[in-house]
């Protein structure tokens, strides 16, 4: 069994956290033999985003004494940063990237792999990665303009002034 412990001892098990851990344990072939589409995995990391969000917001209120930190992750969406923005107990920065490439998503994705190394597993699992990268993307350029947002297409990397 695996836990998970925060400062206070706290246990976060698997068990009682099924949108937290819905992949625990599972390697990439028993993972989407379990979630067999793109739309099922999407679903899934919608809801594990916003039980990451949960922890972050007690990690963000603890503060561990940082002045500064970064986060980065999928869990961090348009719709929680806006949250964040709005609560003027944070400066925010943000910078959401998504590729609209999808040549570039499945090379990247069939090189360097999403769920592990790509020569891990087989490639009938990176054509559902392609897909839900996509469909993720897609998100969240309509939860950016939903929530006022910018983003930007990695192609602009370059002439972006970051923070």
């Amino acid at each position: 069994m695996s836990l998970l412990c925060n400062e206070r001892l706290e246990v976060l098990k698997p068990e009682d956290n099924p949108d937290l851990f819905y992949g625990h344990g599972l390697d990439a072939v028993e993972f989407y033999h379990k979630n067999k589409d793109a739309k099922t995995v999407f679903e899934h990391e919608t809801k594990q985003a916003i039980a990451t969000q949960r922890g972050l917001d007690t990690f963000l209120e603890i503060g561990f004494g940082f002045q500064n930190i970064a986060l980065e992750g999928i869990a961090i969406t348009p719709e929680y940063v806006s949250k964040l923005r709005n609560s003027d107990k944070h400066d925010i920065r943000y910078l959401f990237l998504i590729d609209e490439d999808a040549q570039r998503i499945r090379n990247r994705i069939n090189t360097r792999g999403l769920y592990d190394d790509g020569d891990k597993y087989p490639d009938w699992i990176k054509d559902i990665e392609v897909e839900w990268v996509i469909m993720y993307n897609e998100y969240y350029k309509t939860e950016c303009m939903k929530y006022g947002l910018e983003i930007h297409n990695i192609d602009e990397i370059d002439s972006l002034k970051i923070l």
